[in-house]
């Protein structure tokens, strides 16, 4: 490994903060266990809201028409279904746009009321609206469009769409920057305008399900008939890593149920692909087996494919649907497994590798539709914010940004963006469009505003739960901690310090996962797993030298039998220093 590359051992750790007597009291107020009481002391959940927190429910979904501009998109859409008009939805092509997409395609199904749906091509048009797009509807008759994940920033199209007669109503969850788009209506929980919505941390899979909840108030229906569509809704909250607080606990925690019952044909014939049984899904499967399916489509070709299975009527149309987005993300996992090497690559040949605050990466031979997948492995590897920028002949850039939890990339990117042709996105991930000749210049500012941050060392940092003894871990203990899920950003999986082990058998699984296992003095042995992002450099932890664990407690099938593992959080030589807890660093 190069001198520049970052280790693990060089990352701060440090313990959460949390009061030992709250955490008591929890416990006996709750009657719940104190480890339970103890993480959500430490992630600042108080004795009022733990029972919801621990247990959502649709008590939990706050009243849809507290969006400021949700009468105005009731009654456009109203006035739509009853004069017979051209409605078409206009998503994005991430999983969180094709969800909300189906969701509302599904939705006016629901209604009675058959809409078009159009995905945007990532490499001919790219993301967001598009004029020649809105003419084409627009002479085809349509009058209304209602767009998914996108739109926040579309003034000059919404303006022009107006002109051809056609409304716009947005769905959108990215930041707004300046004055909100002049649309018919604008649904953007993060949008301050007037009076926001109470709950800010909703995908935009999640905005479009409120206005489904609102649709159905209006006509006198029952909001206990979108509850089918919770399996998008889930699926568009952990695909665009939303935080798994408010609502998103309902969303994901029931959707994940619905989900499980294998009632949707496209979801049952991906995970029939996959290899996967929907009844025992969970966030992993997800994330692992059924997200990056659907994004493939999108990534390699065209996103239509992934919307059409996901709203295919029967597992005959469904299948042969499923079997191309598995041929498509093979694909993706040779474009990817290049693109991470040659990324290594750069990183481990940078001075001061080790002392930047971010990586910004471009290059002529990448896939512009897998610089995402670059970033995040990136960021989760090195725990560094990064921009991964794919570089057409032309001399355009197309890149993807992801940051890690406390550090504001949007905010950032924004304070640079007279150096880019396009931009978008929120905190924690960004797109973005630059000339070539531009790169180094922005590298140079975003480094300069990311140096100005004082809180880029703290948020770099491994967060520590709790220190135990392997003694400790065991299925009760998984148990205790499963009411706690989902996790998520703002409120991430516990994570457990055991010091002085010897780690031994380091392998690699065909799922290119590592395994390894590690020993205590007492003998106590446990399997540890690491995903495929969070590499192990073997290199720097010879066998039998003694190392400190940071890992996250599971269970699971192996070899025909139920046993723990433990999930790598983090790994580093014994004997490291843990630092003290800091006040508000949840």
């Amino acid at each position: 490994m190069s001198q520049a590359a970052i280790k693990k051992e060089d990352l701060l750790w440090r313990m959460r903060s949390g009061d030992a007597g709250e955490a008591r009291l929890l416990s006996e107020l709750l009657s719940i266990h104190p480890i339970t009481a103890q993480l959500l002391i430490q992630r600042g959940v108080s004795a009022a809201s733990a029972p919801s927190f621990l247990n959502p429910s649709i008590d939990l979904l706050h009243d849809p028409f507290l969006f400021q501009e949700m009468e105005q998109a009731v009654s456009r859409i109203v006035r739509a279904i009853e004069r017979n008009e051209k409605i078409l939805i206009y998503g994005d092509y991430d999983v969180d746009g094709l969800t909300g997409t189906a969701l509302l395609v599904e939705t006016f199904r629901l209604l009675g009321c058959p809409v078009a749906d159009y995905i945007p091509d990532r490499f001919k048009e790219g993301y967001g609206l598009h004029l020649p797009v809105l003419k084409n509807v627009s002479d085809g008759g349509t009058t209304l469009v209602i767009t998914v994940d996108c739109g926040t920033t579309a003034h000059a199209e919404i303006r022009e769409a107006a002109s051809l007669g056609i409304d716009i109503i947005v769905v959108d969850h990215h930041q707004l920057e300046g004055d909100p788009p002049p649309a018919a209506a604008f649904l953007n929980p993060s949008a301050p305008q007037g009076q926001p919505y109470p709950f800010s941390g909703l995908s935009s899979v999640g905005v479009a399900f409120k206005l489904a909840e609102a649709l159905f108030r209006n006509f006198g229906l029952s909001s206990l008939r979108l509850y089918p569509l919770l399996d998008l809704v889930a699926l568009g909250t952990i695909a665009d890593v939303a935080p798994r607080v408010g609502e998103n606990r309902f969303f994901v925690k029931e959707g994940l149920s619905v989900l499980r019952e294998g009632r949707r044909p496209g979801l049952a014939g991906l995970f029939r692909v996959a290899g996967e049984d929907p009844a025992a899904a969970t966030e992993r499967t997800l994330c692992y087996s059924v997200i990056p399916r659907l994004n493939a489509a999108g990534r390699l070709y065209h996103a239509n494919e992934a919307v059409a299975l996901l709203t295919a009527g029967s597992g005959e149309e469904a299948l042969p649907r499923a079997e191309r987005l598995e041929q498509y993300n093979r694909e993706r996992r040779q474009i990817e497994a290049a693109m991470w090497e040659e990324a290594n690559r750069e990183i481990s040949g940078l001075a001061g590798g080790d002392r930047l605050p971010l990586f910004v990466l471009a290059s002529e031979r990448w896939h512009p539709g897998v610089v995402g997948i670059i970033a995040s492995r990136i960021v989760e590897r090195y725990r560094r914010p990064a921009v991964v920028i794919a570089l057409s002949p032309e001399g355009i850039g197309r890149g993807s940004g992801r940051s890690i939890e406390g550090i504001d990339l949007h905010r950032s990117v924004l304070a640079c963006r007279t150096l880019l042709e396009k931009f978008g996105g929120h905190a924690g991930a960004i797109g973005l469009t630059i000339r070539k000749d531009r790169v180094d210049l922005f590298r140079e500012a975003l480094m300069n505003q990311l140096s100005e941050v004082p809180s880029v060392r703290e948020a770099e940092a491994l967060r520590i739960d709790a220190e135990i003894d392997l003694a400790e871990v065991t299925f009760d203990l998984i148990r205790v901690l499963e009411p706690l899920a989902p996790f998520g950003p703002a409120h991430p999986e516990p994570v457990f310090l055991t010091r002085n082990l010897s780690p031994l058998s380091l392998r690699r699984e065909p799922d290119r996962r590592v395994r390894f296992k590690v020993r205590n003095k007492k003998g106590w042995t446990f399997d540890v797993v690491a995903s495929n992002r969070l590499e192990v450099r073997w290199d720097d932890f010879v066998e039998a030298e003694t190392v400190d664990l940071a890992f996250t407690p599971d269970g699971g099938r192996w070899q025909g039998e139920e046993r723990i593992f433990l999930k790598l959080k983090g790994i580093r030589r014994a004997g490291g220093v843990l630092l003290p807890p800091v006040v508000d660093l949840c």
